[in-house]
């Protein structure tokens, strides 16, 4: 199936790791260890980057836990952030995920928090959040409470009072569900995209959880991306003055971030996700595509990003465009996708390059040997060791600036007189000049490229300019 997103399997209850091929179970397992050697509880934060794999471990991890026999929880909170409140979304979260509770015990805790909710809830948070921001909450509690219930200042203090002890009495009794349910093992909420959600929802859910839900017997993990959350605090506080990661160094007793996946792995992995092998075997197999394209264009893709150090956001973004881009040929168009991914890299990293070659403003051998240094950067590999897809990428290459500049569909040698004289004009800009050579002088096992023209391409990507990819 066509999608923009990543579309994620079924998950195996038997085995809810068996299409992790970053190989992360031994994560979940040791994470899941000192949840069972700190049953009191704990508030533990997940922290990775948009994009490294948070919410495919956490979904897999608490399969794994429900298959031990945890209690399990979750709650999307970026999903629910239209709510008006945090309070009864989680309470919620817990009635319908706990399996077979105590219904007596809930029942109370359903009832103590409906006396939090009705009244009490809002002020109580507020004075909360402004204590840990580092304000004194008692010195601004006659104006809070006083501001939005105008109500003498004696009588608000007795109120006061009274709703800490409601608070008291719905973590007693939060308490006291969650050991009967455990069974001698915490129940474990999980909280993700926490860090996507609008600043004071997502404060909010914080403080609930410092002020009301930390109690014995419950584990939380906030699967988050903790600099973008510290940004969050800030921004609602509104004051960049305000240290987010020292204030969340309050609410999180514990932070564990998942290594980062070598890069290859990653773009295997992706490639798979995306779906580039529908692609080629479905879509355009018909057309008499060789079977191993596929396998030619991820090797290329991957000795790229690994010579310029590609950051994973970085690798995905690429991929996510030539996707898309991909799928925006018609069955019979031809895709170069090698020179494709050197076009779309290019105009987003150095769009004065990408006019001059739209522009036919530069040389040949100019061309050449900007993609050499970007294919080979320093310390380049013996001409044997070079990946042939990087020799076939530069006579494909070669061959459509040449039809472009050129206006023709044909590449003559008839400006070299002979292979020494190619070879001295080519040997320092090409990545393996003889190859060149011969792949000119043979045209037919590439005759498709060589009735093309580079402006081919850049007219699909540019078609494809407007599009934002933020995945």
């Amino acid at each position: 199936m066509k999608t923009l997103r990543d579309i994620e399997n079924k998950i195996n209850p038997d085995n809810p790791f068996e299409d992790c091929k970053l190989e992360r179970e031994k994560y979940a397992d040791n994470l899941t260890q000192i949840i069972k050697n700190y049953p009191s509880g704990f508030v533990m934060a997940l922290n990775n980057r948009w994009g490294d794999g948070k919410t495919f471990f956490v979904n897999r991890w608490r399969e794994k836990l429900k298959k031990e026999e945890f209690q399990v929880v979750y709650y999307n909170a970026w999903e629910d952030d239209y709510s008006e409140n945090a309070l009864v979304s989680i309470i919620s979260e817990i009635s319908e995920d706990i399996k077979d509770p105590n219904q007596e015990l809930l029942d109370k805790v359903l009832e103590k928090g409906t006396g939090l909710f009705i009244k009490s809830l809002p002020v109580l948070l507020k004075i909360a959040g402004k204590k840990i921001a580092g304000k004194d909450g008692y010195e601004d509690l006659a104006n809070l409470i006083g501001e939005e219930m105008g109500k003498p200042f004696k009588s608000l203090i007795e109120e006061y009072k009274n709703q800490k002890k409601t608070v008291a009495g719905f973590r007693e009794s939060l308490r006291n569900f969650a050991e009967s349910v455990g069974k001698g093992k915490p129940i474990v909420f999980y909280i993700d995209e926490l860090d996507r959600c609008k600043p004071s929802y997502a404060v909010e859910v914080l403080e609930l959880i410092k002020h009301l839900f930390s109690v014995d017997n419950i584990v939380f993990v906030l699967s988050v991306d903790k600099e973008q959350l510290a940004n969050t605090v800030r921004g609602y506080y509104g004051s960049d003055q305000i240290d987010g990661n020292e204030y969340l160094k309050r609410f999180i007793d514990l932070e564990f971030s998942l290594p980062k996946p070598k890069l290859n792995k990653f773009i295997e992995i992706s490639f798979e996700a995306l779906n580039f092998n529908e692609h080629y075997v479905e879509f355009r197999n018909d057309y008499g595509f060789q079977v191993n394209e596929i396998s030619q264009l991820l090797s290329f893709i991957t000795v790229f990003a690994q010579n310029k150090n590609f950051k994973l956001r970085a690798t995905k973004q690429l991929l996510y465009k030539l996707r898309t881009i991909l799928y925006s040929f018609n069955k019979n168009d031809y895709t170069i996708p090698s020179v494709l991914t050197i076009l779309i890299y290019l105009q987003s990293t150095d769009i004065e390059m990408f006019e001059k070659i739209k522009n036919k403003e530069i040389r040949i051998e100019e061309f050449l040997e900007w993609n050499k240094n970007l294919l080979l950067p320093g310390n380049s590999p013996k001409k044997s060791e070079t990946p042939i897809a990087f020799k076939r990428h530069e006579f494909v290459l070669y061959s459509l600036y040449s039809n472009y500049i050129n206006n023709h569909f044909l590449i003559d040698l008839s400006d070299v007189k002979n292979k020494e004289s190619f070879h001295s004009i080519f040997e320092k800009v090409s990545i393996d000049s003889e190859i060149l050579y011969n792949n000119i002088s043979k045209q037919g096992n590439f005759i498709f490229e060589a009735e093309y023209s580079i402006d081919y391409l850049i007219n699909k990507i540019e078609l494809s300019e407007n599009l934002k990819f933020n995945n």
